[in-house]
This record gives C-alpha cells, structure tokens and sequence, in this order.
C-alpha cells in the first residue's frame, strides 16, 4: 500500500514538475521565514527576565500630541525628569539617567592601537538598576567621578588582552581621557540595553558645562531626543501613581510652551522588547506587530480546509508491476 502512495505521489509531482516546484519552494521559505520569527520573538522575550525586581522597573516615554508624524510614540524623555521626581516625590528607588553620544568609531589605548567601541553615558545607579556584576571595582563608586569608564570584560580583554585593567587610560575622540575603574562580569544576562562601556554621567555634566560639541541635555527641558530615563518604584507604589507624578510635572514645565506637548508614561521593562514601534529607540529590538503576526499563522492553521467529497477526486491507476 506505502509503496502505491509513493508511486502515486512521484507520478503527480512529475506530471505537474513546475507547480510542485513552486509549491515546494513556496513552502520552504515560507517555513524558514516563521522559523526565524520565532527564534527572534524568543530571543528577545529573555530580554531582561533575570532581573529579579523587573515588575518594579519601568521606562519613561514620551507621546508627542501635535505632530502628524507617522511615529509620535519616543523611548526617550528630558533628562531633568530623573532628579524632578527624585526631589519632588518619594515613590522611587532609583531613576536612572542614560545618554548616548559615548564611544566613537575609535579609541586609543597603549601603543597608539585604536579599536572602536561604542556605549552611553550613565549614572551610578545604572549597575545595581539593571543588576549588573563587577569582576574589579566598587559598583557604588566606579560611576562616580568624573572620566571614569566601566568596561565589559569581552570590551577589556579587545582593548588590553584582559580583565586586569583598573587605571589603564583610554582616549575617547574629542570627549577626552578617561581612566577605567570598573570591568563587568560576562554573563549570560540578557538585556535590551547593548553597549560595550559606560562613562560616568558626571564626565556629561562636565563636558555640557564646557560647551562640547554634545546637545545640552542634562537640564534641558526641551531636549526630548538624546537621553533615556529609567525608574525603579519602590515596594508597593502603584505605576498610576507615578503617571500622575509626570503628569503634574509635565504641566509645570510645558504649559507655557506651544511647541512642547507631550504625554509621559511608564513602559514596563518586560514590555520593551518585544514592544511597540517607537522613536529613539536604545538598542536593536523587535517590534510587538511580528508577535501578532506569528499568533495570527497558528490561529489561521486551526481552521482547516473543507474536503472535497470523494466522488470529485481524480482517480488515478497504478501499475503493480
């Protein structure tokens, strides 16, 4: 019987050669394209699942109201938010400023070896926040002073050949020197924040205080677009109650300007990536339409095709020789 299948089957695909090929072909991209879908909605559904007070850690964003740009929705926020809410309420454990604009596409090291790097500008909260783990150095002070840089130890061992690189001096283009205090442990710790090391937020006040070739953004209300604030709410503070916080303080500042509207919202840090399309992003994430659009595959592969009645098929003879 397997062996009349198998005969009919060959026959079909040679008598029809080029529909089966297509078919056939058709099927195997389509196959491989829901394949690699998956494996990035995995990938990037262990984003940030080890933190053990993830529930508590959210992302400020920003809605802008009168634009008719395709994207109004931006991950990024004002930098002066992070201590308003700090010297104003009593909700937080830490709000975290991050900047971009460190790194270059080179940097220099002993023997003049220049090896690009790339990374952001953070506050010291930054490491227990995300709950990051030295191998050298003191996570409460390697992000204190002003032009000290925490290095990965992958990023180290590029630059030197290894982890032993408290003190060593690196020079980072027009942004200057500055000296490594801390080097973070490799681990298997998936985030959605990728960089290869992180300057002290201090060395960005400095450096916006010198008048450097940086946006000003540290106390700069109306700069939305260079920096990303994150906040840990502490045990028990309801995220609405925040919201409100942002709400009041988006009153206080922008009410008097035209250009300036904007609604702030809390983005879970489970619900970044995958998550919704948005400006500014930090880093490489995956949009939440491609997790709709593998659930909506499976729910179409539940309902199946009506059969047609027996009498209509095709019947075909076999040779039993």
């Amino acid at each position: 019987m397997l062996n009349n299948y198998l005969k009919v089957a060959i026959r079909n695909l040679l008598k029809n050669l080029s529909f089966s090929l297509i078919n056939i072909f058709g099927l195997a991209i389509g196959i491989s394209v829901c394949l690699v879908l998956i494996m990035l909605v995995a990938d990037q559904k262990n984003n940030d699942r080890y933190n053990t007070n993830r529930e508590r850690i959210y992302r400020i964003t920003h809605n802008r109201l009168n634009t008719d740009d395709f994207v109004s929705l931006f991950a990024t926020s004002p930098l002066p938010l992070a201590n308003k809410l700090l010297a104003d309420y009593n909700d937080l454990d830490y709000a975290v400023r991050i900047r971009n604009g460190f790194g270059t596409d080179w940097v220099g090291i002993d023997n003049n070896v220049n090896i690009p790097i790339g990374g952001f500008f953070a506050d010291p909260e930054f490491i227990d926040l995300f709950q990051l783990e030295l191998i050298s150095g003191d996570s409460k002070l390697a992000l204190e002073q002003p032009n000290s840089v925490v290095l990965k130890a992958e990023t180290a061992i590029r630059l030197y050949g290894s982890t032993d690189v408290i003190g060593k001096i690196i020079t980072v283009g027009e942004l200057g020197d500055y000296i490594v205090t801390g080097v973070l442990k490799d681990t298997k710790k998936q985030s959605h924040v990728k960089f290869e090391a992180l300057a002290s937020f201090s060395s960005l006040i400095q450096l916006e205080e010198q008048d450097s070739t940086l946006r000003q953004s540290v106390t700069d209300w109306k700069n939305r677009t260079s920096g990303w604030v994150y906040v840990q709410l502490k045990e028990g503070v309801a995220k609405e109650s925040v919201e409100e916080h942002l709400q009041a303080i988006n009153i206080e500042i922008y009410s008097s300007m035209e250009d300036y509207s904007q609604k702030f919202a809390l983005q879970s840090l489970t619900k970044i990536s995958p998550g919704p399309i948005m400006g500014n992003e930090i880093g490489p994430g995956l949009p939440l339409i491609f997790v709709y659009f593998l659930k909506l595959i499976h729910k179409t592969n539940q309902f199946e095709p009506p059969r047609r009645p027996f009498l209509d098929c095709e019947l075909i003879e076999v040779d039993e020789k």
